[in-house]
């Protein structure tokens, strides 16, 4: 289980003296679990998974009385696989997803989702070993006052 909370206040003066004040609360309750094992026998596929979902809450209000709520479901979780590990032509497999801050400075951070998968196989012996790897990684970064 794993609770995450951040606020922040920010205040600044603008020219002619006005006061502009913003202030953020962030809320993120998440319970995990974890699991391996295998399929018919651990030389032929064996894994090994995992889930934290949760869910986060945000509200971001000003000085002047504009707010802007959001929420939504996070996902969490992990999956490692290994085909055939003690053969020469093993493949493994995985699917990752996570969501988590990222501190760049004082009053400057974001929230991170990072989704990525992919998968390695080929003949591993012999004179000229062949081997295929494809992955892939989608990054969305989403801060106080921006997304990218």
């Amino acid at each position: 289980m794993n609770f995450e909370a951040e606020g922040e206040e920010q205040t600044t003066t603008q020219a002619g003296g006005a006061e502009f004040t913003s202030r953020r609360l962030y809320l993120a309750p998440t319970v995990g679990l974890e699991g391996a094992g295998s399929i018919y026998h651990p030389e032929l596929f064996q894994f090994n998974v995992g889930a934290e979902p949760g869910y986060t809450w945000q509200q971001s209000s000003t000085s002047s009385g504009a707010t802007h709520t959001q929420d939504s479901f996070v996902q969490n979780y992990h999956f490692n696989g290994k085909f055939l590990e003690l053969k020469p032509y093993m493949t493994t497999a995985f699917v990752s997803r996570s969501h988590a801050f990222s501190e760049y400075d004082f009053f400057n951070s974001a929230v991170v989702d990072v989704e990525a998968y992919g998968m390695s196989t080929g003949w591993r012996e012999g004179p000229v070993p062949v081997l295929f790897d494809f992955r892939d990684t989608r990054q969305d970064s989403q801060g106080f006052s921006q997304r990218v």
